[in-house]
Protein backbone atom coordinates (compact mmCIF):
# COMPACT_ATOMS: atom_id res chain seq x y z
CA UNK A 1 0.00 0.00 0.00
CA UNK A 2 2.93 2.71 0.63
CA UNK A 3 4.77 1.53 -2.73
CA UNK A 4 1.05 2.26 -4.34
CA UNK A 5 1.05 5.40 -2.57
CA UNK A 6 4.48 6.52 -3.41
CA UNK A 7 3.66 5.90 -7.00
CA UNK A 8 0.74 7.87 -6.89
CA UNK A 9 2.41 10.79 -4.93
CA UNK A 10 5.09 10.37 -7.66
CA UNK A 11 2.84 10.50 -10.99
CA UNK A 12 0.81 13.52 -9.72
CA UNK A 13 3.79 15.35 -9.41
CA UNK A 14 5.41 14.20 -12.53
CA UNK A 15 1.59 14.95 -14.42
CA UNK A 16 1.72 18.42 -12.21
CA UNK A 17 5.34 19.52 -13.53
CA UNK A 18 4.39 18.44 -17.22
CA UNK A 19 0.97 20.80 -16.96
CA UNK A 20 3.60 24.01 -15.35
CA UNK A 21 5.94 23.00 -18.45
CA UNK A 22 3.70 23.66 -20.99
CA UNK A 23 1.83 26.45 -19.49
CA UNK A 24 4.83 28.34 -19.60
CA UNK A 25 5.63 27.15 -23.09
CA UNK A 26 1.83 28.46 -24.28
CA UNK A 27 2.68 31.76 -22.14
CA UNK A 28 6.17 32.14 -24.35
CA UNK A 29 4.00 31.48 -27.49
CA UNK A 30 1.46 33.73 -26.81
CA UNK A 31 3.88 36.55 -25.63
CA UNK A 32 5.71 35.97 -29.00
CA UNK A 33 2.78 36.43 -30.85
CA UNK A 34 1.65 39.23 -28.99
CA UNK A 35 4.72 41.42 -29.17
CA UNK A 36 4.81 40.58 -33.24
CA UNK A 37 1.41 41.63 -33.82
CA UNK A 38 2.17 45.11 -31.92
CA UNK A 39 5.80 45.74 -34.42
CA UNK A 40 5.27 48.37 -36.58
CA UNK A 41 7.66 50.08 -38.49
CA UNK A 42 8.07 53.79 -37.06
CA UNK A 43 8.59 56.45 -39.93
CA UNK A 44 12.37 57.14 -38.83
CA UNK A 45 12.91 53.21 -38.95
CA UNK A 46 12.76 53.43 -43.21
CA UNK A 47 14.69 55.25 -45.36
CA UNK A 48 12.96 57.63 -47.54
CA UNK A 49 15.48 59.01 -49.11
CA UNK A 50 16.05 56.46 -51.28
CA UNK A 51 13.56 54.62 -53.84
CA UNK A 52 12.36 51.79 -52.64
CA UNK A 53 13.65 48.59 -54.14
CA UNK A 54 10.78 46.23 -53.51
CA UNK A 55 7.26 45.85 -53.31
CA UNK A 56 6.42 48.14 -50.14
CA UNK A 57 4.42 46.32 -47.11
CA UNK A 58 2.01 47.14 -44.96
CA UNK A 59 4.37 48.40 -42.60
CA UNK A 60 6.00 50.78 -45.07
CA UNK A 61 2.94 52.52 -46.14
CA UNK A 62 1.97 52.80 -42.85
CA UNK A 63 5.14 54.50 -41.66
CA UNK A 64 4.59 56.92 -44.70
CA UNK A 65 1.17 57.20 -43.56
CA UNK A 66 1.95 58.45 -40.01
CA UNK A 67 4.79 60.90 -41.45
CA UNK A 68 1.98 62.49 -43.28
CA UNK A 69 -0.61 63.28 -40.39
CA UNK A 70 2.34 63.59 -37.46
CA UNK A 71 4.60 65.90 -39.52
CA UNK A 72 2.10 67.30 -42.36
CA UNK A 73 -1.39 67.29 -40.53
CA UNK A 74 -2.90 64.96 -43.43
CA UNK A 75 -6.58 64.27 -42.40
CA UNK A 76 -6.69 60.17 -41.89
CA UNK A 77 -9.13 60.10 -44.31
CA UNK A 78 -6.55 61.20 -47.32
CA UNK A 79 -3.40 59.93 -45.81
CA UNK A 80 -3.94 56.17 -46.25
CA UNK A 81 -4.44 56.46 -50.31
CA UNK A 82 -1.79 59.07 -50.34
CA UNK A 83 0.62 56.83 -48.06
CA UNK A 84 -0.28 54.02 -50.62
CA UNK A 85 0.33 55.63 -53.62
CA UNK A 86 3.72 57.37 -52.41
CA UNK A 87 4.83 54.47 -51.47
CA UNK A 88 3.97 52.20 -54.39
CA UNK A 89 5.52 55.57 -56.78
CA UNK A 90 8.69 55.01 -55.22
CA UNK A 91 8.79 51.63 -56.10
CA UNK A 92 7.67 51.77 -59.43
CA UNK A 93 9.43 54.90 -60.95
CA UNK A 94 12.64 54.13 -58.40
CA UNK A 95 12.08 58.10 -57.13
CA UNK A 96 12.65 58.47 -53.55
CA UNK A 97 9.38 58.61 -51.53
CA UNK A 98 10.73 61.95 -49.68
CA UNK A 99 11.60 63.54 -52.84
CA UNK A 100 7.78 62.82 -53.92
CA UNK A 101 6.42 64.11 -50.54
CA UNK A 102 8.42 67.16 -50.83
CA UNK A 103 6.54 67.74 -54.35
CA UNK A 104 3.48 67.28 -53.10
CA UNK A 105 4.16 69.61 -50.33
CA UNK A 106 5.47 72.30 -52.65
CA UNK A 107 3.13 71.62 -55.56
CA UNK A 108 -0.61 71.68 -53.88
CA UNK A 109 0.48 71.54 -49.81
CA UNK A 110 -1.41 68.50 -50.12
CA UNK A 111 -4.53 69.35 -50.99
CA UNK A 112 -5.87 66.68 -53.39
CA UNK A 113 -8.59 68.94 -55.37
CA UNK A 114 -6.03 72.04 -55.80
CA UNK A 115 -6.48 73.14 -59.08
CA UNK A 116 -3.54 76.35 -60.50
CA UNK A 117 -4.20 79.38 -62.75
CA UNK A 118 -2.37 77.29 -65.45
CA UNK A 119 -5.35 74.71 -64.98
CA UNK A 120 -2.36 71.82 -63.73
CA UNK A 121 -4.59 69.25 -60.87
CA UNK A 122 -4.40 67.64 -57.80
CA UNK A 123 -1.41 66.61 -55.51
CA UNK A 124 1.28 67.09 -57.71
CA UNK A 125 -0.19 69.44 -60.23
CA UNK A 126 -0.28 67.79 -63.66
CA UNK A 127 -1.23 69.68 -66.55
CA UNK A 128 -4.04 67.96 -68.16
CA UNK A 129 -2.82 69.92 -71.89
CA UNK A 130 0.24 67.92 -72.05
CA UNK A 131 -0.09 64.24 -69.87
CA UNK A 132 -4.39 63.79 -69.63
CA UNK A 133 -3.81 61.32 -72.74
CA UNK A 134 0.21 60.18 -72.09
CA UNK A 135 -0.36 58.77 -69.17
CA UNK A 136 -1.37 55.39 -67.83
CA UNK A 137 -3.41 57.22 -64.77
CA UNK A 138 -6.09 59.63 -64.56
CA UNK A 139 -4.66 62.49 -63.44
CA UNK A 140 -7.75 63.93 -62.25
CA UNK A 141 -8.55 61.48 -59.33
CA UNK A 142 -6.98 61.91 -56.24
CA UNK A 143 -5.93 58.10 -55.99
CA UNK A 144 -3.97 58.10 -58.92
CA UNK A 145 -2.67 61.98 -59.25
CA UNK A 146 0.42 61.04 -57.64
CA UNK A 147 1.11 58.16 -59.83
CA UNK A 148 0.62 60.46 -62.48
CA UNK A 149 3.49 62.77 -61.28
CA UNK A 150 5.58 59.94 -60.58
CA UNK A 151 5.54 58.95 -64.62
CA UNK A 152 6.08 62.56 -65.67
CA UNK A 153 9.25 62.81 -63.18
CA UNK A 154 10.25 59.75 -64.66
CA UNK A 155 9.94 60.80 -68.53
CA UNK A 156 11.65 63.70 -67.49
CA UNK A 157 14.07 61.68 -66.02
CA UNK A 158 14.98 59.36 -68.53
CA UNK A 159 15.27 62.63 -71.14
CA UNK A 160 17.62 64.29 -69.17
CA UNK A 161 20.02 62.36 -67.22
CA UNK A 162 19.27 62.42 -63.37
CA UNK A 163 16.09 63.50 -60.38
CA UNK A 164 17.26 67.15 -60.52
CA UNK A 165 17.27 68.32 -64.04
CA UNK A 166 13.57 66.42 -64.08
CA UNK A 167 12.75 68.60 -61.53
CA UNK A 168 13.44 71.50 -63.02
CA UNK A 169 11.91 70.33 -66.07
CA UNK A 170 8.64 69.23 -64.12
CA UNK A 171 8.56 73.06 -63.55
CA UNK A 172 9.47 75.18 -66.51
CA UNK A 173 9.17 72.50 -69.21
CA UNK A 174 11.62 70.01 -70.81
CA UNK A 175 11.71 72.09 -73.71
CA UNK A 176 12.65 75.54 -71.64
CA UNK A 177 15.42 73.19 -69.50
CA UNK A 178 16.95 71.86 -72.78
CA UNK A 179 16.93 74.88 -74.11
CA UNK A 180 19.29 76.79 -71.26
CA UNK A 181 15.79 78.57 -70.69
CA UNK A 182 14.04 80.13 -67.16
CA UNK A 183 16.62 78.27 -65.29
CA UNK A 184 16.49 80.76 -62.48
CA UNK A 185 13.13 80.07 -61.74
CA UNK A 186 14.09 76.24 -61.66
CA UNK A 187 17.14 76.68 -58.99
CA UNK A 188 14.33 78.21 -56.94
CA UNK A 189 11.74 75.58 -57.59
CA UNK A 190 14.75 72.75 -56.55
CA UNK A 191 15.64 74.98 -53.15
CA UNK A 192 11.84 74.84 -52.19
CA UNK A 193 11.75 70.71 -53.24
CA UNK A 194 15.09 70.57 -51.19
CA UNK A 195 13.77 72.45 -47.93
CA UNK A 196 10.36 70.09 -48.13
CA UNK A 197 12.86 67.12 -48.46
CA UNK A 198 14.45 68.10 -45.30
CA UNK A 199 11.27 68.60 -43.05
CA UNK A 200 10.08 65.47 -44.18
CA UNK A 201 13.75 63.59 -43.49
CA UNK A 202 13.75 65.54 -39.75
Amino acid sequence: MTNLKRYINRSTFLLVLIMLSYSRMSFAENDLQEIESMETVAPGTINLSIPMNKPPTEDEKYAIQSLLENRFNVPKDMSTLLSNQIADASYMYEIAASILIAVIKVESAFDPYAISHANARGYTQVMPKWWDSETPYDLHLPEQNVLAGAFVLDKYRNRCGDIYCALKSYNIGITAYLAGENLAAARKYISKIMRAEDEVLL
